[in-house]
């Protein structure tokens, strides 16, 4: 039991003897009455904001025969949170508490056979120096996995939001002499297994830092069917494009901009833009496949202008088997087959525009070519554990 548990129990049994002692031995005594009652309302305030506020707040009541996993990130949107949600509701003999801040992680008690699982110190006052002080005051006692999910370890976490993508891009040099680079390197030599999704982001971090205990494991995801191959018909000629990755810089909104802007129309049809966050409505993650069936998607743009370094998106518009246009870049280089409905773009970060147009339009004349002749749509929403996970969590 710790020192938080032990005050709040005698707090407790303080307030209690206050009242006993008011009812047998002060009771006709008003003013003791109102003083004593007052003492425990304040006690009991004091222990809910410290106890039942900070649950609300991502922790969890821990319950002693269960193994106690403690993620430090502060991360409320995007893939980096399904990764973690997945996780917990598939592994759920585990107690899971969120570390938040310097005094959380100050604040924990590691057991034997428990988990420190780093994944971001973004939007934290948590110094990688901080978690390398946690780790070797608990040597030997439990397992430190870290997990990679972008390239914020570059900077720290004083950073600009595109730093987190873009941090690959810097030149040895500035990669070399960042202020964090020496603790970055101590922090991973701590670390039982630096968790990579991609060939992408393994290769990056193996050129710069310590990576004897690197492994690839892919994200848990749905099933990827490798034999799907859709293409409805076009209907009052109109051709409909779906972005439906997000809206942002790093998904490649000025790309997208140019796309429509430009192609109004192709070889008379009308082309309609289909853009999640820009001119259509988000979808629960789980609506996808209903979402390109909603809209009679004809082919989808993945135009990042960043490598993605998995990108959850990504697998459902494979399997729907409809035809992309992307950026050959990061992890797409590596998770999108050489098929003839998928079309190159880019190659790399600094190519010409020009090359995004005419991929565009060889996917378009595609898509014309070949409107309601394949209809192998695979939407089977089943996630596929990494049997990696189980080795961890189970």
């Amino acid at each position: 039991m710790n020192d938080k548990k032990i005050f709040n129990i005698i707090l407790i049994i303080l307030a209690l003897f206050g009242i006993i002692y008011v009812i047998l031995y002060k009771g006709n005594n008003p003013t003791y009455k109102i003083y004593v009652y007052l003492v425990f309302i304040t006690i009991m305030v004091w222990y809910y904001i410290n106890n039942i506020y900070e649950k609300l707040d991502g922790d969890i009541d821990i319950v002693s025969n269960k193994k106690t996993v403690y993620i430090i990130t502060n991360i409320s949107s995007g893939g980096a949170v399904k990764y973690l949600n997945d996780i917990i509701s598939n592994y759920s003999n585990n107690n899971y508490i969120y570390i938040k801040s310097r005094k959380q992680l100050n604040s924990i008690q590691v057991n034997d056979n428990d988990i420190l699982f780093i994944q971001h110190i973004l939007h934290t006052n948590i110094s990688i120096y901080d978690i390398i002080d946690k780790i070797n005051e608990n040597k030997n006692k439990c397992k430190i996995y870290l997990s990679i999910h972008d390239f914020h370890w570059i900077f720290g976490n004083n950073i600009q939001m595109n730093d987190v993508m873009t941090g690959y891009l810097l030149s040895d040099t500035e990669i070399i002499n960042s202020p964090n680079y020496n603790n970055i390197n101590k922090l991973f030599e701590l670390c039982d297994i630096i968790i990579h999704p991609s060939k992408f982001t393994y290769n990056i971090f193996s050129k710069y830092f310590y990576n004897i205990n690197y492994q690839i494991q892919y994200h848990n995801d749905y099933y990827f069917n490798n034999d799907s191959i859709y293409l409805p018909l076009i209907k009052n000629n109109e051709i409909n494009i779906g972005n439906l990755s997000g809206f942002s810089e790093c998904k490649g909104s000025d790309y997208i901009l140019d796309l429509i802007d430009k192609y109004k129309t192709y070889n008379n049809y009308t082309i309609n833009f289909i853009v999640v966050g820009y001119n259509s409505p988000a979808y629960n993650e789980t609506e996808y496949y209903e979402y390109v069936k909603k809209y009679n998607i004809h082919g989808l743009t993945y135009l990042n202008k960043w490598g993605e370094t998995w990108c959850y998106s990504l697998t459902k518009a494979l399997n729907t088997g409809l035809p992309i246009v992307y950026n050959n870049i990061g992890a797409f280089k590596e998770r999108i087959p050489d098929k003839e409905q998928y079309f190159i773009a880019l190659e790399s970060e600094y190519d010409d525009i020009q090359k995004i147009y005419e991929s565009f339009e060889k996917m378009l004349d595609y898509i014309i070519d070949n409107n309601g002749k394949y209809d192998k749509f695979y939407n089977n929403k089943e996630i596929i554990y990494n049997p990696f996970y189980d080795s961890i969590f189970e």
